[in-house]
């Protein structure tokens, strides 16, 4: 019970000030040229990669929109800072619950290792809501063709 209210004493203060800044990352880079989510791009899926560089950012860019009509600015916000604040709190959690020393690089070592892996399962979680949509865009492109 104790490792739970360490846990959430570190993340709700954490989530209450990355959510913001969450939000304006994520406002920026729509509005910014490639328009894309952060951890995903062009890269990311291979079914892309027959086409030019402008026209991989169309399609993505238009898969994107299908994929999250309404929730475009939300879900992919809250996926961010809900990943960042977890991962800080398991990583700030773990020496304090453990026979591991709390000190900075102990928790700085855990700190990066989950945000790592949560910026690359967010990545693969977005892969995967947005490749319906793209070979969607992928085949009516070639119907029009």
């Amino acid at each position: 019970m104790n490792t739970l209210y360490t846990f959430f004493s570190e993340f709700w203060p954490l989530l209450i000030v990355v959510a913001p800044v969450a939000a304006l990352i994520t406002l920026g880079r729509r509005v910014s040229l490639d328009r894309n989510a952060v951890f995903i791009g062009p890269r990311s899926f291979r079914e892309l990669a027959s086409f030019s560089k402008d026209e991989q950012k169309r399609l993505l860019h238009q898969a994107d929109r299908a994929a999250f009509p309404r929730w475009r600015l939300i879900f992919p916000v809250l996926l961010y800072a809900a990943n960042f604040s977890s991962a800080v709190a398991i990583g700030r959690t773990i020496p304090k619950v453990m026979t591991l020393p709390d000190s900075f690089w102990v928790s700085f070592g855990f700190v990066a290792v989950f945000v790592i892996l949560g910026g690359w399962l967010s990545g693969l979680l977005e892969a995967h809501c947005i490749r319906p949509f793209l070979k969607i865009q992928i085949e009516r492109m070639q119907h029009a063709a």
